[in-house]
C-alpha cells in the first residue's frame, strides 16, 4: 500500500479559505492509496472562483507524497482530435500507445481502446490524474472519463476534473464520487487571497467593499486591485474589462425574456439587498408571475441570478453593473426604473 502524508507544501496564506476542500480531497486521496482503489472527484463553481488553485496545490501534495501525476486542460477553442488530453496525459505517463484504436466494430474497438487506457493506468498507479476545464470536453473524452472506473478495477487511479458549472453541458450528469463547489471567498479571507495574487496589500474598509461587490470570488477582486495601480480615480469601483467579458458571455448565452428579466432585476437590486419580490420582478419585467420561475432557470443555473423563498437577487453586483453597461440595457432599466416608480 502506498503511504500517503500530508504536508504543507505553500507559505501561510498563498492558498486561502479552501482548507476544508483542501482536506476533503487529502482524506479521499490518503483512503483510496490506503485501500488501493480509485476515484473520481469534480471542482466545480463559477470563473474565478478557484478551481484550478485549488487542483494545482492537491497535485502538488500529492507529487509530494510520491504520487504519480499528469495534468491536461481542455480548451475553448476547436480542432483539437478527440481524447487529446488523454492523449496528453497517457503520454505524459510514457503510456500514449494505449488510446491506439483497434480496427473492426466501432463499439468494440472503443471497449478495447478503453480497456487498454484502464491497463495503462493500473501499471502507473498509484497516480493522479487532472482534467482542468471539462466543461470544454469533447463527448469522446468525456465518455472515456465515465467509463473509466469500470476499467481501471481495484486501482489507486485517481482522478481530479474541474469544470464551470456557468457553462451549458451535461457534466451534471457526470458520475463522481465527490463534488465539490466552490463558491466565494468568506470576506476575511479575500484580502488574504488578494495579497497572494497581486503583491497588494488592501486594508479591510477596502477588502469588505470588493466582497460586496464580487461576492468573494478572488479573480475578480483581483482584477479590481490591479486596477488601482493603473487608474487615478477610486477604481474600486470600477468594472475591469476581463470581468466584464466573464460576465458577458454567461449573459451573451441566454435567449428572451431572460436578459430583460435580468436588466429589471438590476433596477430593483444592485446585487446588494435581500433580493427583489417575483411578484414586482415579474410586473416590472412584463411576465406572468407564473412563468417567471421557468424563465429564470437558465440564469439560476448560470449563477446570474439567486432565488429564494419567492424572492429573487443578483449574486453579486458586478453582475449589475455589466448589464447596466449594456446601452440597451440602461434603456430598459431606465423603462423599469420609470415603472416601478410609477
Amino acid at each position: 500500500m502506498h503511504p500517503y502524508r500530508a504536508r504543507r507544501l505553500y507559505p501561510p496564506g498563498m492558498l486561502v479559505g479552501r482548507d476544508a476542500e483542501l482536506r476533503e480531497l487529502e482524506g479521499a486521496a490518503a483512503d483510496a492509496l490506503r485501500t488501493g482503489r480509485g476515484w473520481t472527484a469534480l471542482l466545480t463553481g463559477e470563473p474565478g472562483i478557484g478551481k484550478t488553485t485549488l487542483a494545482a496545490e492537491f497535485a502538488a501534495r500529492m507529487r509530494e507524497a510520491g504520487v504519480a501525476t499528469a495534468w491536461a486542460a481542455f480548451q475553448q477553442e476547436g480542432g483539437a482530435p478527440p481524447y487529446w488530453p488523454w492523449a496528453q496525459l497517457l503520454g505524459r505517463l510514457g503510456r500514449a500507445e494505449a488510446l491506439a484504436v483497434p480496427g473492426g466494430d466501432a463499439e468494440l474497438a472503443r471497449f478495447l481502446m478503453f480497456d487498454a487506457v484502464g491497463a495503462a493506468l493500473r501499471a502507473a498507479a498509484p497516480v493522479l490524474l487532472v482534467l482542468d476545464d471539462l466543461h470544454w470536453a469533447d463527448p469522446d473524452s468525456l465518455r472515456l472519463l465515465a467509463a473509466l472506473r469500470a476499467h481501471v478495477g481495484e486501482a489507486p487511479v485517481l482522478v481530479l476534473g474541474t469544470y464551470r458549472d456557468t457553462e451549458p453541458g451535461g457534466m451534471a450528469a457526470v458520475a463522481a464520487d465527490r463534488r465539490i463547489v466552490l463558491s466565494g471567498l468568506a470576506a476575511a479571507d479575500l484580502g488574504a487571497a488578494l495579497q497572494a495574487a497581486t503583491g497588494e496589500r488592501v486594508d479591510d474598509g477596502v477588502a469588505a467593499t470588493l466582497h460586496r461587490r464580487t461576492g468573494g470570488n478572488p479573480f475578480f477582486a483581483a482584477e479590481i486591485v490591479r486596477m488601482l495601480r493603473t487608474r487615478d480615480d477610486d477604481a474600486v469601483t470600477a468594472l475591469p474589462t476581463g470581468v466584464r467579458a466573464v460576465l458577458e458571455r454567461r449573459l451573451d448565452l441566454l435567449a428572451e425574456p431572460v436578459p430583460r428579466i435580468l436588466r429589471a432585476a438590476a433596477v430593483l437590486d444592485a446585487g446588494t439587498t435581500g433580493g427583489v419580490d417575483a411578484v414586482l420582478l415579474a410586473a416590472v419585467a412584463d411576465v406572468p408571475v407564473g412563468e417567471l420561475a421557468g424563465a429564470l432557470a437558465p440564469a439560476v443555473d448560470a449563477r446570474l441570478v439567486v432565488a429564494h423563498e419567492g424572492r429573487h437577487h443578483l449574486p453579486h453586483a458586478l453582475v449589475a453593473e455589466t448589464l447596466h453597461g449594456d446601452v440597451f440595457g440602461a434603456l430598459a432599466c431606465d423603462c423599469a426604473r420609470r415603472f416601478a416608480e410609477s
